[in-house]
C-alpha cells in the first residue's frame, strides 16, 4: 500500500491509499467523489492532444502499412533499390493520410453519438418522502434531467415503450389495461 494522502473538497475530506487515485487524468466515467461510476457514456477512442500519434499507431499495426514500410526502408539502399524511396514515401503516406482520416471521421462520430445519448433527456423524481408514492399526471416531483447526470440511487419515472436509459429495477407500474387495478410491466431485450 502507498502512503495516504488526504484531499479536502468544498463538500467533505477523503483519505486516498495511493497519489494515483487523485490523478486529473481519469476516465470521464469515475467520479472522485462518489464510490460508483457515473452515467456518461464515452465510446470515441481520441482526445484532440493523443489523437494524431495514436491514429498514427494503430495504422502501422496493419500488416500491409509495414509491409509498405519495409519495401520503402530497403528502397533507400542502392543495391536493392527497385523504385525510387521518395515515390513509395508519397504512396505510404497517401495510404496512411486516408487511414488516419477515416479514423478521424469514425471517432468523431462516436463523439456526436455519445454527447447525443449523454444530453437525452430523463425524467427522475426530486425530492422524496417517506412513505407509498403514486405518480400523477403532471406530478411536481418530476424533474428533466440529462442521462449522464442520473446517479445510484435516483428514481427515474419511465414511460411506454421508452428505452431504459440505464441499468435498473423497477420499483412499480401502473397499466390502465389490467383488471382490478393491477399493475405489469413488460421488458423487451435486445
Amino acid at each position: 500500500m502507498g502512503k495516504k494522502i488526504v484531499h479536502q473538497s468544498t463538500k467533505s475530506v477523503k483519505v486516498f491509499r495511493d497519489s494515483r487515485e487523485i490523478t486529473p487524468w481519469v476516465s470521464p466515467t469515475v467520479n472522485l467523489h462518489s464510490p460508483f461510476a457515473t452515467n456518461k457514456i464515452k465510446t470515441s477512442r481520441y482526445t484532440w492532444w493523443n489523437f494524431l500519434p495514436l491514429a498514427i499507431l494503430i495504422q502501422f499495426t496493419k500488416i500491409a502499412n509495414v509491409a509498405w514500410l519495409f519495401v520503402m526502408i530497403l528502397n533507400s539502399f542502392p543495391a536493392v533499390r527497385v523504385n525510387s524511396p521518395l515515390v513509395v514515401a508519397i504512396v505510404l503516406g497517401i495510404i496512411v493520410f486516408i487511414g488516419v482520416l477515416k479514423e478521424g471521421l469514425t471517432d468523431y462520430a462516436r463523439y456526436k453519438l455519445d454527447k447525443k445519448v449523454n444530453n437525452t433527456a430523463v425524467k427522475k423524481l426530486g425530492h422524496l418522502q417517506s412513505g407509498p408514492c403514486r405518480m400523477e399526471a403532471g406530478d411536481k416531483r418530476v424533474v428533466d434531467t440529462k442521462l449522464m447526470d442520473v446517479k445510484v440511487g435516483d428514481v427515474l419515472v419511465l414511460n411506454d415503450k421508452q428505452i431504459i436509459p440505464a441499468d435498473c429495477i423497477i420499483l412499480a407500474t401502473t397499466s390502465e389495461n389490467c383488471p382490478e387495478g393491477g399493475e405489469e410491466g413488460f421488458i423487451q431485450t435486445a
